[in-house]
């Protein structure tokens, strides 16, 4: 049984080798959590662009051979992944608009996780993160990893970013046994209240300094408390000064933290503008709970 509670992870590829990484990590939860794996290919509607299309018209290609080659390339990859990963893998194909494709397979299925890649060479995982990959973050009832790097090892050194909230501690208590052996960081940034104003406003340095001192000490005692009630005693903890995901991106390539992990306050989920900056710029996997 499933460490975490999960019986069933979701993995999403568009079968190019770029998109094998979310695959892979995927795999490598499954195994970890002894859950069971199913792989979703999703066939844009209308082949994704005019372009191909064309080509397709060109080729004589239907839309149920592409339908059937894909499941034909999908299986073959199933299979692959079971016998590297030695875990129970099923495969499904739809059409339809990606992203909606994969939220609903979710659901459908009960998945506890959904893994989606970082990039891929069509409209499922866009290079860019402009399409798929983002709206399945924002439109998830489920937690979703956002994979991008090769998953050599399970993960090392994971940040929990947190604003104290019980979306964080939610996301905290999620991940706790998916990164179990790794070492954990926890981080807070923040920003005194009108601060930027106070510095405009002509109030001596002095007194601007004792002021943000205050709100130092006033998030040090905060996630002093946060960790504890978590009851998370080897874990690392820091408290940063700044924009949050300008801090966290710092932070993450201090320590090389091969996933960061934070919470979304609503279902659907909503992407404030840290995890939107999060999921665009930072350099690895992220772990929207």
């Amino acid at each position: 049984m499933s460490q975490l509670g999960i019986k069933t992870i979701l993995a999403a590829t568009d079968l190019s080798r770029a998109a094998f990484t979310a695959v892979q990590r995927a795999a490598r939860i499954a195994r970890d959590q002894e859950a069971r794996l199913e792989l979703l290919h999703v066939v844009p509607q209308g082949f994704g662009s005019s372009a191909w299309d064309e080509i397709r018209s060109t080729l004589g290609l239907s839309e149920d051979h592409a339908l059937d080659t894909a499941a034909e390339q999908l299986k073959d990859l199933g299979t692959h992944i079971a016998t590297e990963f030695g875990v129970d893998v099923h495969t499904h194909v739809s059409e339809g608009r990606p992203f909606a494709e994969i939220a609903a397979r979710a659901d459908e299925i009960e998945a506890g996780l959904v893994v989606v890649g970082a990039h891929g060479e069509n409209v499922l995982l866009s290079a860019m993160l402009g399409t798929t990959a983002h709206r399945v973050l924002r439109v998830s009832a489920v937690p979703v990893i956002l994979a991008r790097t090769v998953p050599a090892t399970a993960y090392e050194r994971v940040i929990i970013a947190t604003d104290f909230s019980e979306h964080a501690a939610r996301a905290a208590q999620y991940a706790r046994p998916l990164v179990a052996g790794a070492r954990v960081f926890f981080m807070h940034a923040y920003v005194p209240a009108f601060e930027s104003r106070l510095s405009r406003s002509g109030i001596a340095q002095k007194t601007i300094a004792e002021y943000q001192q205050r709100a130092a000490i006033e998030a040090h005692a905060h996630m002093d408390r946060f960790v504890a009630a978590l009851n998370w005693p080897d874990a690392f903890s820091t408290v940063r000064h700044g924009p949050a995901s300008w801090r966290l991106r710092e932070y993450a390539q201090e320590i090389d933290a091969d996933l960061i992990v934070f919470g979304a306050r609503a279902k659907p989920m909503i992407l404030g503008s840290v995890s939107m900056h999060l999921v665009t710029e930072a350099q690895c996997d992220l772990l929207l709970a």
